[in-house]
């Protein structure tokens, strides 16, 4: 007997599961073994479902004799008419009808071109990327006395926070595409925190040759949101399915998010040791420097007009 029509069974990333060929008008399905499609679903009842090919490609669907009913995406409904690969529910079983030349194929896909072990040849270049800036700068900072303690201490600290941060990524994405792609997410997880610092610890230094603190306001208010924004897009383009402008919405909102928070923070501990002074624990040499150096006296006159802002603070 010729096939009129496919009924296929997909997952919940739409990867087809099972295919069964339609023979005859009306199709029923459930888990008895008289139905013409034997589900093995306890959620379905023995002759859940009734299908019924209409013209123009469309399906009419009626709920039997079944306690969980049919579903169209979240809404319940005891009959409904569909269309070729439109997907509904019935117990935890997605299904699609199809016309018997099945719908409109995706190309295919090539293989790809890279062997395995040059995802982990990338995945070890970033973690030494990683390593090298985040030591470089520790080894900067740091008394050469206590260096070598602190910076191996340090480096082992941070790289388990980063482990779990590209281990939850590679859980959502198993979760929601059914690919984990962990190489992927750690890979982009140590370039992206290492142009991160660097960027960071960069900005100090720019402040010192140019004489101004714009650049590095712009650094740490701008580049810095903006590289953490991308990272998050990459990170979901791997994990989800989500459309690109989606993508970029939930990452600049999520970096809004933590910007507010921190400047909340900030502001709350600055209110509450206002007696407190940062300081760098680097001097950079004065050879870096494009500005042109102060002289003794403008120094002392800087100094002075200080004296005189502390005091009136301190009178007030």
């Amino acid at each position: 007997m010729e096939k009129i029509a496919w009924f296929e069974i997909v997952g919940p990333h739409g990867n087809v599961l099972s295919r069964h060929p339609v023979q005859q008008w009306p199709l029923r399905v459930g888990r008895a073994y008289d139905s013409d499609v034997v589900l093995d679903d306890p959620y379905t009842a023995a002759h859940h479902l009734e299908i019924q090919g209409l013209a123009e490609g469309r399906y009419q669907l009626t709920a039997l004799s079944t306690l969980n009913g049919l579903h169209l995406g979240r809404k319940r409904a005891s009959d409904a008419c569909i269309a070729a690969g439109e997907t509904a529910r019935i117990g935890q079983t997605h299904f699609r009808l199809c016309p018997s030349d099945g719908l409109n194929l995706a190309p295919e896909r090539a293989l790809p071109a890279t062997g395995w072990w040059k995802h982990w040849l990338w995945l070890l270049l970033a973690f030494g990327c990683w390593s090298a800036e985040y030591m470089l700068v520790r080894w900067l900072d740091y008394d050469r006395a206590d260096a070598y303690h602190s910076i191996f201490l340090s480096l082992f600290e941070q790289f388990p926070t980063l482990l779990l941060w590209a281990a939850f990524w590679s859980f959502l994405g198993r979760m929601l595409t059914g690919r984990s792609a962990w190489l992927q997410q750690g890979t982009l997880a140590l370039l992206g925190d290492a142009l991160y610092e660097t960027i960071g610890d960069s900005a100090g230094y720019i402040s010192f040759i140019t004489g101004s603190h714009l650049v590095e306001s712009l650094l740490q208010s701008v580049a810095q949101p903006m590289l953490f924004a991308a990272v998050l897009y990459l990170h979901l383009r791997l994990a989800t399915h989500l459309h690109p402008r989606s993508r970029w919405l939930l990452a600049i909102g999520i970096v809004l998010g933590m910007e507010a928070f921190f400047a909340a923070k900030v502001y709350l501990l600055s209110s509450e040791n206002s007696a407190e002074t940062d300081y760098v624990t680097t001097i950079a040499p004065p050879q870096l420097t494009l500005t042109p150096p102060k002289t003794t006296a403008q120094f002392l006159r800087d100094m002075k007009k200080l004296q005189q802002k502390l005091d009136a603070k301190n009178k007030s």
